[in-house]
């Protein structure tokens, strides 16, 4: 298995396109639940990037869509941040795209890069753990695999999807992680007895972030999403890309863009029928 070499450095990618319908009527089509203060006196997309100023991490890549980039900018520099790339998504697609594109355009530099894709939109009270979560992942990743992070349940919660935890992944005798084997490593959200049953063998709730060699994931999309990896490929290929001095501005090409099959997310795209993937618990 591989190690962690000390130059390792990991590569948040922040997908900032959510729409936030679900807490209308506070969060708005132009004004999404990302851009609100809703737990502090910074923005939860603020709070994500102030999450990710580690040595761990190298400047992080934003990935959003048109109608968000002047907001984008405007919290950015409220915060005197500093990010290496943005990639403008011409028209919303899912998260299977949106982190196709990200780990597409990342690998024509460094196929090895290791990419943390999280959104922008959660609440993390003890950010100190989520990156000792992520430190704690990097081998997995770097072994080759896709690594999710499940959070440990409190209570037989129906709201979230769960991940079964299999073969514990161990590295000099400490358990990192357990590998995710399908079917039945990813369940969709419970009714209260299944949520019961779920929390009682142990399994984590999903958290949506994902760890992973930008060339693992283009590898996996080939052969369970060729379908929205060819599209999204295409169109970085035939898209633009602009130096602005203190940032990449990435945009693909509308025309492919266009072609990836509409709202399809990365757990069935890939999770759920990859034999690469890992969690570990945080």
């Amino acid at each position: 298995m591989s190690t962690v070499t000390k130059s390792a450095k990991v590569t948040p990618a922040i997908m900032i396109g959510g729409s936030g319908t679900r807490l209308w009527p506070l969060s708005r089509s132009n004004m999404p639940k990302q851009f609100l203060q809703l737990v502090n006196e910074r923005s939860l997309f603020q709070n994500t990037l102030t999450r990710v100023n580690d040595e761990m991490f190298s400047a992080p890549w934003l990935l959003t869509c048109r109608a968000f980039v002047d907001m984008v900018n405007a919290q950015v520099r409220q915060m005197d941040a500093e990010f290496a790339s943005m990639v403008l998504e011409p028209m919303q697609r899912g998260t299977a795209a949106a982190l196709a594109a990200v780990a597409e355009a990342i690998s024509l530099s460094d196929p090895d890069a290791l990419v943390l894709a999280m959104p922008a939109d959660h609440v993390i009270e003890r950010p100190e753990e989520f990156v000792e979560a992520v430190r704690k992942a990097v081998p997995l990743a770097e072994d080759g695999k896709i690594v999710t992070f499940g959070i440990v349940p409190t209570a037989p919660e129906t709201g979230f999807g769960y991940i079964r935890p299999g073969e514990p992944f161990i590295i000099d005798g400490e358990t990192i992680g357990a590998l995710v084997s399908q079917p039945g490593g990813f369940l969709e959200k419970p009714d209260l007895a299944r949520a019961q049953e779920f929390l009682e063998r142990g399994y984590l709730w999903n958290a949506g972030i994902f760890l992973f060699r930008a060339a693992t994931l283009i590898s996996e999309l080939k052969r369970h999403a060729p379908e929205v990896y060819e599209a999204v490929s295409a169109s970085i290929a035939n898209g633009v890309t602009r130096d602005l001095g203190s940032h990449l501005l990435l945009m693909p090409s509308d025309d492919d863009f266009a072609r990836c099959p509409h709202d399809v997310p990365i757990d069935t795209a890939v999770l759920e029928k990859s034999d690469v993937v890992a969690v570990v618990p945080c």
